[in-house]
């Protein structure tokens, strides 16, 4: 009988190939490894993009729910708009707000917000919904502690109000002797309106300005700033906005879009370019040209 010389190293030859079937090579892993990169760099914008747009329904959906409150407002008033920033004293009395058992002052009850209070559920969370809903006052709170406390609540939201020219503000000339000025530049009855689908009432806002600088760029502000009143104040550049003003503003920008999100007297929300939001026929009742401004 012959003798296969061979076998013994052809089985050992087998099982080493058996066992590199068995494992990765260094080079395989590499490659795994780079498809995964890959497949992770394919997938991060996209997931980034679902949860902005995501965010961005919610806050057209909050905005929304604002603009519902603002109506009810209104029809509880007998048409009267809600004063957006009215002076200190209103028909020789004092401006306050209750909450929580406290009288609180100006500037805090000058402030659109509080008096959305009783028109919108969860209002501070959606006025919030960019960061973490400040402290509200409690019952128990020392005076300056609530007063605080309902100062940051009214300083930074989401969403501004066109105050300028939709419902009043005291810092543009709206008010005389704490009596609104009606036939002037702002409106403030629904009578008066001439295109309630164009004009705006609220909207995406972020502070410019402010000092000590805002925590974050897209922190936002109680006012939203209208491109001209009593001078240009800003003006579109791409699909951003230049500030032409030293002025505290709330310029209309959006946080998870290029587009803003506005909404306007009708009660619907819709999302505007820096350049549609250049024309200020969305801004003022008695504008006729997108160049339209005041003289106080």
């Amino acid at each position: 009988m012959k003798t296969d010389v061979n076998a013994p190293m052809s089985g050992m030859m087998s099982r080493e190939m058996l066992n590199r079937r068995n494992g990765f090579t260094l080079i395989e892993l590499l490659v795994v490894i780079s498809i995964i990169a890959m497949l992770i760099g394919i997938l991060l914008p996209a997931l980034g993009k679902a949860r902005s747009s995501a965010q961005e329904l919610r806050a057209k959906s909050d905005l929304k729910q604002l603009m519902v409150g603002y109506t009810a407002y209104q029809n509880d008033y007998a048409g009267h708009l809600m004063f957006a920033y009215p002076p200190g004293t209103l028909d020789g009395k004092p401006l306050t707000v209750e909450f929580a058992g406290h009288t609180i002052p100006i500037p805090v009850s000058q402030r659109y917000p509080w008096r959305l209070v009783p028109y919108v559920s969860g209002v501070w969370d959606i006025l919030h919904n960019h960061k973490d809903t400040p402290e509200l006052p409690k019952p128990d709170d020392a005076m300056m502690d609530a007063f605080l406390k309902a100062y940051q609540l009214s300083l930074n939201p989401a969403y501004g109000m066109n105050d300028v020219y939709v419902g009043g503000s005291a810092s543009y000339g709206s008010f005389t002797d704490g009596k609104p000025n009606y036939g002037a530049h702002a409106v403030f009855h629904n009578a008066e309106i001439n295109r309630p689908s164009d004009l705006i009432v609220l909207g995406d806002s972020q502070v410019r300005n402010l000092f000590p600088k805002p925590a974050s760029p897209d922190e936002g502000y109680f006012r939203l700033t209208p491109p001209r009143a009593n001078g240009e104040l800003w003006q579109a550049a791409g699909n951003d906005i230049e500030v032409l003003s030293g002025a505290i503003m709330g310029v209309p920008k959006g946080r998870y879009s290029p587009n803003a999100g506005m909404g306007f007297f009708d009660g619907h929300v819709s999302a505007l370019s820096s350049s549609e939001l250049a024309d200020m026929r969305h801004w003022a009742n008695n504008a006729t040209t997108e160049d339209y401004d005041f003289v106080p």
